[in-house]
């Protein structure tokens, strides 16, 4: 219907090639958790989906007509994401009989600034892929930055913490708890 012709398949497909990084954008608003706004009250998150009256445009096709019943699943990513910052974080070995901090600052500032940098680009990355497409219907499309920042990096940066010191904290209860049974 909006490419009946050869040249207007062929402009309509650059322009679907073109919002490829719209809909990347789009998809990590969605696994991250607070989704996509589609204008006038519409929004497509994992837990639901309502996505109102779009207009035909290829893009919009994708947008699911209700949320899939393990949508919650998608949440696996950012915390894949924070696992690969724990992978990435340069650590010394750890032993808990030596009295090492659960915590030490070079850690946490690497995982601080990891936490950081992954904030920035989501940032980035929602705010060049929301916006007005249009008044009324379509004043407000895509995700919302802060949101979504907010969300990817409580999730993968506390999962990389968690990972950092959860560990380190149950190995040193173990070892008092040997410590305490031998005296």
């Amino acid at each position: 219907l909006m490419a009946p012709d050869a040249l207007d398949a062929l402009f309509l497909t650059l322009l679907g090639l073109g919002y490829v990084p719209t809909a990347a954008a789009w998809g990590m608003a969605y696994a991250i958790g607070p989704g996509v706004a589609l204008g006038a009250g519409a929004a497509v998150t994992y837990a639901q989906s309502t996505p109102g009256r779009l207009p035909a445009f290829p893009l919009l096709a994708m947008v699911p007509a209700e949320a899939p019943p393990f949508g919650w699943l998608v949440l696996a990513i950012p915390v894949a994401a924070g696992i690969a910052m724990y992978a990435a974080i340069p650590r010394l070995p750890w032993r808990a009989a030596d009295g090492d901090p659960i915590a030490r600052a070079p850690e946490l500032t690497a995982a601080l600034l990891a936490t950081a940098t992954l904030g920035a680009v989501v940032a980035l990355l929602c705010a060049a892929s929301s916006g007005a497409l249009g008044r009324d219907l379509l004043a407000d499309v895509g995700p919302h930055a802060t949101v979504v920042t907010a969300r990817a990096m409580l999730i993968a940066g506390g999962t990389c913490l968690a990972l950092l010191v959860l560990p380190r904290a149950a190995l040193l209860g173990i070892a008092r708890a040997a410590d305490s049974s031998r005296t």
